[in-house]
């Protein structure tokens, strides 16, 4: 191989990687932690929601820009920008005393978690043109980055359940620190300047037009907009309410709190490995991909209906299928809307997680504003009608969206022809 053939170094994907899954341990963090808060803050639920949520919100407001700025400065100072506000967010979350000190905390997090996944995405771009030269190029791909969701989401579970018992939830946050200044060092002293992504040749204004035409597009408002509010339920749930949930309404441990967004972490990680082999069964069997889509968006509302359920919800085995209904259900509608002819496909990505997070921003906080409207008791714990009054609230919600997926069917195959193959069930 002549010498400018010669690969590249490399290395610095496993690290900028390894930030990814950092921040969404992160972002799933607080279900561990929420009993905690409302404890030792005297949180009512209002309280601890709009904490926890603000996360999302700013997650949310800040991927598009974040997204136009990342092709726009060096790496090197991305990756910096991106260790200071999330160590610094992480610094201020593991010291605070105060409600306030926690949402500040809570909101920096949120923001360098969008800085790692729009680092992620155009890397990943940059990275298909010259595959063949990076050694770990294949670790770093689409397939690995929604990978990197249910491995953030194991790590925010036992295991971090059990470095709170041994050293406090405090400690586990500054170890979370420690691990993302190490993590982006060693991005920054390895990352290549070559690999860049290709050049857009239209301006930011151009690039938001577009992304604002898609939002408008009926076939967004009547199919991705359910995947929108699937995801923003998933994300309070597994990332803040399944943990006054089990532990203060139902009465079980943190350990086994540990183990049961372990296993829902443990679903979305199956669903993303055998969601090819989905597809493959649908279309032998003559089900189109959005048709199942729909029925696993079914199946995800019949969980969340049965958590509801005291008996169901102490076992183990239903919050498997929590994450596993919600990862292929929502890959598979996504598909599906990414194999249609009319659509923006590059800015759909974006779009999705823009609406995602600030959808889940809006339950997470519905939910505790719910919860709230119950009177807590001499010792500071909701009743269980509580809980379940704003699970089922969110689950009606849901049931709405699936049927109004259902009722639209006929209009996307009158509107987009050429996909009615993909759209009809």
């Amino acid at each position: 191989m002549p010498k400018s053939e010669k690969s590249p170094n490399s290395f610095y994907l496993v690290p900028i990687l390894g930030c990814i899954i950092l921040m969404y341990a992160m972002r799933f963090i607080n279900a561990i932690l929420s009993p905690i808060f409302m404890d030792d803050f005297h949180m009512n639920a209002a309280m601890l929601g709009f904490m926890s949520a603000s996360f999302l919100f700013f997650a949310g407001i800040f991927q598009i820009p974040l997204s136009l700025l990342v092709s726009k400065i060096q790496p090197r100072l991305y990756l910096i920008i991106l260790g200071l506000v999330g160590s610094l967010g992480a610094l201020i979350f593991s010291s605070a005393n105060t409600g306030f000190g926690l949402t500040l905390g809570r909101a920096m997090m949120g923001v360098s978690f969008t800085l790692a996944i729009a680092l992620g995405n155009y890397i990943m771009i940059g990275i298909r043109s010259m595959k063949r030269h990076l050694t770990f190029a294949p670790i770093f791909s689409k397939h690995s980055m929604l990978l990197s969701i249910g491995l953030g989401a194991f790590v925010a579970s036992f295991p971090a359940q059990m470095l709170v018992k041994y050293g406090g939830w405090r400690s586990l946050i500054f170890a979370m620190m420690v691990i993302l200044i190490v993590l982006v060092i060693l991005a920054s002293v390895w990352i290549s300047d070559t690999l860049q992504a290709p050049k857009i040749k239209v301006t930011d204004q151009h690039q938001r037009d577009r992304m604002y035409a898609l939002f408008q597009m009926p076939l967004f408002k009547k199919a991705g907009f359910p995947v929108v509010i699937a995801c923003g339920s998933f994300l309070s749930l597994q990332g803040l309410w399944l943990g006054p949930w089990l532990t203060n309404a139902l009465g079980q441990s943190p350990m086994h709190l540990g183990y049961v967004l372990a296993l829902s972490a443990g679903g979305i990680m199956v669903g993303q490995l055998t969601f090819r082999i989905w597809l493959y069964c649908a279309r032998r069997c003559h089900i189109s991909v959005f048709g199942l889509g729909v029925g696993l968006y079914g199946f995800f509302i019949l969980i969340l209906g049965l958590i509801l359920i005291p008996v169901v919800a102490k076992s183990n085995g239903i919050w498997f299928f929590l994450g596993f209904s919600l990862h292929v259900n929502a890959r598979i509608v996504i598909e599906s809307l990414n194999e249609l002819p009319s659509i923006e496909v590059k800015y759909l990505s974006t779009l999705l997680q823009t609406c995602a997070f600030l959808v889940g921003f809006a339950i997470e906080v519905v939910i505790g504003l719910i919860i709230s409207c119950w009177t807590r008791s001499d010792i500071g714990q909701y009743p269980i009608i509580a809980y379940q009054s704003a699970f089922a609230a969110i689950a009606f919600i849901n049931l709405g969206a699936l049927l109004w997926l259902i009722f639209y069917q006929k209009n996307l195959i009158i509107e987009y022809p050429l996909a009615k193959n993909n759209i009809r069930a």
